[in-house]
């Protein structure tokens, strides 16, 4: 049925018959809507429309009741939490030795610590599960200590709706949250990340993938969130002189910054602007660049995206090397469809890389503290522990090798 049709059914159950009959508002349970709306509307004088004073009143009633409802669960919350707070956590089982109470039932008692180093093991979703065998349960998975981060790999739903999604910031079961990825397909608005920022003030991460996020976002994010040093970024609507400004913007607070480069609007991160990143942020420790092609079957929209990829993608072996010389502390580089880094560019980083730290261990200590490189898109890998390039049939050999043992 379509929104004017609903309309059109409303109105007509509205003129239906407007006898005087509350029975409906005295039995709410066994009442239909319409029936409660027509006891309603039977309260009003005839004719009546929302411009009269009693069905204003009528109309202004209705929030109202919303919000006592919702104090009423925050209530019931409340003393829910309480009381499973003072109630042992306990885990029973059948016994089949005999030693159990009446009902063949052992029960023992576990201490609230190593509860909740079990649920740390837990995803979000698995959490809200365990929630549900008790109050006690209940009562510590809804501490925040469980709830550093929100995603929707461990629980978020994906909403597009603002308003649901600060609602949900603004339990107290959130009150430490570090990292949040926002839903995919959020419009973001003009108070979007002020409303996420006012809910989260302790955020450190932010993964604003696939929600149309633009330049302006991403600067505004890195000034309302005080202690912000990770970001994640598709480039559908974001440029690459967005991305330096806010990497730029964050300086030396910035740890971790995720970038996914978008074929479609030809959004790649330039050379020069990563040599301002690598430059402004010298406490960098990941760093990911990942580039995934638009698949087309038509000829000329491949030729097209080819073109502008081989234009507008400046991201050299020159520019990695500026990367790991300005940002020592790099440990983690992903890069994924980088075209011109090159087999030969990656050698002299290793080598870089190499010589420096055997220098410096003679001090006791290492010139660069990298130690994962993650590739795809490439011929080869790169190993770690020591750092070696080889060939992906030879990964599978080892592997096969290893499996054998």
């Amino acid at each position: 049925m379509s929104k004017r049709s609903a309309k059109r059914k409303a109105a007509s159950d509205a003129t239906l018959d407007l006898d005087l009959d509350l029975s409906a508002l005295q039995n709410l349970s066994d009442s239909t809507p319409r029936a409660i709306a027509t006891a309603l509307l039977s309260l009003l004088p005839p004719n009546a429309t929302k411009q009269d004073p009693s069905a204003k009143k009528l109309l202004k009633a209705f929030p109202l009741l919303s919000a006592q409802l919702d104090t009423r669960a925050i209530a019931l919350t409340r003393a829910t939490m309480e009381q499973g707070s003072s109630n042992p956590i306990q885990f029973k089982w059948f016994s089949t030795d005999g030693t159990g109470d009446e009902f063949g039932m052992t029960t023992v008692n576990c201490p609230g610590e190593c509860f909740s180093n079990m649920l740390s093991y837990l995803t979000g979703r698995e959490i809200v599960n365990a929630s549900l065998v008790s109050k006690a349960f209940l009562a510590d998975c809804l501490s925040p200590t469980h709830w550093q981060s929100l995603s929707s790999s461990n629980g978020l739903v994906n909403t597009h709706n603002m308003k649901g999604l600060v609602a949900l910031l603004s339990r107290p079961q959130f009150a430490n949250l570090k990292c949040l990825a926002i839903p995919c397909k959020m419009k973001l608005g003009k108070s979007g990340l002020k409303q996420i920022a006012k809910a989260c003030p302790h955020l450190t991460s932010i993964n604003l993938n696939y929600t149309r996020a633009k330049d302006n976002d991403l600067l505004e994010a890195t000034e309302i969130f005080p202690n912000l040093n990770a970001l994640q970024t598709d480039m559908w609507n974001v440029t690459s002189r967005g991305v330096a400004a806010a990497a730029i913007a964050m300086g030396e607070r910035l740890i971790d910054i995720r970038i996914t480069a978008e074929t479609i609007t030809c959004h790649y991160l330039s050379g020069s602007h990563l040599e301002a990143i690598a430059q402004a942020c010298p406490n960098l420790q990941y760093f990911a660049y990942r580039v995934y092609f638009f698949s087309t079957r038509n000829e000329s929209d491949r030729t097209f995206f080819e073109t502008n990829r081989t234009f507008l993608e400046t991201v050299t072996g020159d520019t990695l090397t500026v990367l790991i010389e300005s940002c020592r502390k790099l440990e983690v580089l992903d890069l994924r469809g980088a075209r011109k880094v090159t087999r030969e560019d990656f050698v002299s980083v290793l080598k870089m890389v190499a010589e420096g730290n055997a220098v410096a261990s003679a001090d006791g200590n290492k010139a660069f503290a990298l130690r994962e490189i993650n590739l795809k898109g490439y011929e080869f890998d790169i190993l770690s522990d020591p750092l070696r390039i080889v060939d992906k049939e030879s990964v599978k050999n080892e592997a096969g090798v290893k499996s054998e043992n």
